[in-house]
């Protein structure tokens, strides 16, 4: 008895003549712009999701919606002729439809293909893909490959315009290199910092650093990097638009400091702007006062804030209970390029970005005090005597 090999090949050539042949088809896939003629054991042999559906449905005609057209052309080469042209312009969503069809190998092949391609310059491309479509696999790559070449990547990085989620990450990833290797951190972003080409994700990567205390006192460089963010901070988009700011307030006009005020009472805006050369005094018998803001506070230049207890109540000798003792400034953000001035303990209740002066001629400890990220000239509020 004589046995006879087929080649493979010849058997793959043979089921690709079947490919799309309504005369043997028994079951139809459709995209928005095309129909397939299929066969149900073909189909359930080569892919997972299409044995489950073709097993659950009646019609045996499956509509795909989320799948283009041309990459469904790629998905029926490779289950009908082992063939699929994969290319730079497709590999992403390739990649997508085989995890989604269950189609084998052709989903470790999309992703050594994109491994391969992966350079800084796609690099948050593909990793925004992964994001958009819940690529676990794709997004731990992307993540390696950016902890790897961190040195090298972060000009092109600089240079990007990326989405608010990818800043995010974008920070989680870089505060895990400044753990791991602080120095090498510190050198590439002293070297960005002293050029003129930062922008608004470099500044957001040290706000966030702020924020989360990462200068600690076990990094001597503390002092000197926080020199750095100050001496480009009039280059982050919320001081270098600083018009932008100021426009808030034209049809605002009942929320504008002209000139001196006096306020004896807690008070409350949705925002407010201290002009140029207006003063806003706080002057009251009671122990605290507050002022909320609910959206921005903003000081122009030669605009001043005055927290004091008067001469006259002074030398009266008022009981010490009906004096300011602390007062309260509350805004989403209280930029400052005047003067606050305090006399008393002051409590700032989120995030101030001073180019400034803040001071107080109060020696005690702690009286000034502030609930949120602080970005300014000095590394701290002073404490400087009034004479």
């Amino acid at each position: 008895m004589n046995s006879v090999i087929f080649q493979t090949s010849e058997l793959i050539s043979q089921f690709s003549l079947l490919r799309n042949d309504p005369k043997f088809s028994d079951c139809i896939v459709q995209t928005r712009e095309k129909t397939f003629h299929c066969h149900q054991t073909i189909l359930s042999i080569r892919s997972t999701y299409f044995y489950v559906k073709l097993h659950e449905m009646e019609s045996k005609i499956l509509m795909i919606d989320d799948i283009t057209t041309s990459i469904m052309e790629q998905v029926f080469n490779y289950i009908y002729s082992a063939k699929v042209d994969i290319d730079e312009t497709n590999c992403l969503y390739l990649y997508k439809a085989s995890r989604k069809l269950g189609l084998g190998m052709l989903v470790p092949l999309c992703y050594e293909y994109i491994k391969s391609i992966m350079n800084y310059e796609n690099i948050i491309e593909i990793f925004s893909f992964g994001l958009d479509f819940n690529l676990k696999r794709l997004q731990k790559l992307c993540r390696n490959f950016i902890l790897v070449n961190f040195s090298d990547l972060q000009p092109y990085l600089l240079e990007m315009d990326l989405s608010e989620q990818m800043e995010k990450i974008l920070t989680e990833i870089y505060l895990q290199i400044f753990d791991r290797n602080f120095d090498v951190f510190y050198s590439i972003i002293e070297k960005k910092f002293k050029s003129k080409a930062i922008n608004q994700f470099c500044c957001i990567l040290m706000k966030n650093l702020i924020d989360k205390n990462v200068f600690n006192s076990k990094y001597s460089k503390k002092s000197k990097m926080n020199d750095l963010i100050i001496s480009r901070m009039e280059e982050m988009n919320f001081l270098k638009k600083k018009e932008n700011l100021l426009k808030k307030f034209l049809n605002d006009k009942e929320n504008v400091i002209y000139s001196h005020v006096i306020f004896s009472q807690n008070k409350s805006f949705l925002r407010l702007l201290i002009k140029s050369d207006a003063v806003l005094q706080f002057s009251c018998e009671t122990s605290f006062i507050s002022l909320e803001i609910k959206d921005i506070l903003l000081i122009d230049q030669n605009g001043r804030i005055e927290i004091t207890n008067n001469q006259k109540a002074q030398n009266k000798n008022i009981n010490k209970k009906n004096k300011i003792q602390t007062v309260q400034i509350k805004a989403r953000n209280i930029v400052n390029f005047g003067e606050i001035f305090c006399d008393c303990k002051i409590q700032f209740v989120g995030n101030v970005i001073n180019q400034g002066k803040i001071w107080t001629s109060n020696p005690i400890k702690n009286s000034i005090l502030i609930q949120g990220f602080w970005l300014g000239r000095d590394s701290k509020p002073k404490y400087m005597n009034k004479n």
